[in-house]
C-alpha cells in the first residue's frame, strides 16, 4: 500500500503535465489492481475526454442510465457519486447488451474532485465479477485522493464562471475570459479547444 501511494505522489511531483501523470497512474494501478481497462477522464458539459488509459480502449460510462439521464451528463447531474459495482449480472444502470458485448464484469467509476465540484472520473473495469474486499476499495480510493492532488499541482480544475486556465503539457497560466473572442467563449463549465490547447474554466 505504501509503495503504491508514495509511487503515485513521486509521479504526481515528476509529471511534465497531466497527461505523463495520468498515464503513469493507469500503468500503475492499472498492474496494481489487475484492471482489464483503467482510465483517466476529463468532463465538460458536452461529455468526456480521455486524458489516459490501459488496457484495451473501452466506454463504460456513456452505457450507464441514471434518473437524471444517460451517460456523463447524467451521472453529473445525479451529483457525480463514486460507483463500485464487483458483479454487473443484476446491475440496474449498465445496459445489459453493451455490458456483454464489452464483457463488463464489474466497474468502478470514482470521481475527481475540488472545492468547486467535480472535473473528472477515473474509470476501472474487469471482464469478471471482482470480489474484492473493502480494504481493496479502499486503497483504490486512496490512489484516486492522489492522483486528484497531482492533477490538481499541474493546474487541473473544476469548471466555474471567471476565468480561464491554459493547460500545456508543461505549464498553466491564466487568461481573462474578456481577452479572448465571445465565439470561442461558447458555455459556462467548458473546455474550449484551440489549436490542441485545453481551456478550462476555473
Amino acid at each position: 500500500r505504501v509503495e503504491l501511494l508514495f509511487a503515485i505522489s513521486r509521479a504526481a511531483r515528476s509529471a511534465l503535465g497531466p497527461e505523463s501523470l495520468a498515464q503513469r497512474y493507469v500503468d500503475l494501478v492499472g498492474q496494481w489492481f489487475g484492471f482489464d481497462h483503467l482510465s483517466v477522464h476529463l468532463v465538460d458539459p458536452e461529455g468526456d475526454r480521455v486524458l489516459a488509459y490501459s488496457g484495451p480502449s473501452a466506454w463504460l460510462i456513456d452505457h450507464l442510465h441514471f434518473p437524471a439521464g444517460a451517460g456523463v451528463l447524467g451521472w453529473l447531474a445525479e451529483g457525480h457519486p463514486a460507483l463500485i459495482q464487483r458483479d454487473t449480472t443484476h446491475d440496474a444502470l449498465l445496459d445489459r447488451a453493451e455490458g456483454l458485448r464489452q464483457r463488463i464484469g464489474s466497474y468502478s467509476i470514482l470521481p475527481l474532485r475540488d472545492a468547486n465540484g467535480c472535473y473528472g472520473f477515473l474509470q476501472g473495469i474487469n471482464h469478471e465479477a471482482n470480489l474484492a474486499g473493502d480494504e481493496a476499495i479502499e486503497l483504490l480510493k486512496r490512489t484516486q485522493e492522489e492522483l486528484g492532488f497531482g492533477l490538481r499541482m499541474q493546474g487541473v480544475r473544476s469548471a466555474a464562471w471567471g476565468s480561464l486556465v491554459v493547460l500545456e503539457p508543461t505549464r498553466s497560466f491564466r487568461v481573462s475570459a474578456n481577452d479572448l473572442p465571445a465565439d470561442l467563449v461558447n458555455a459556462r463549465d467548458a473546455f474550449i479547444k484551440v489549436s490542441g490547447v485545453c481551456l478550462l474554466y476555473t
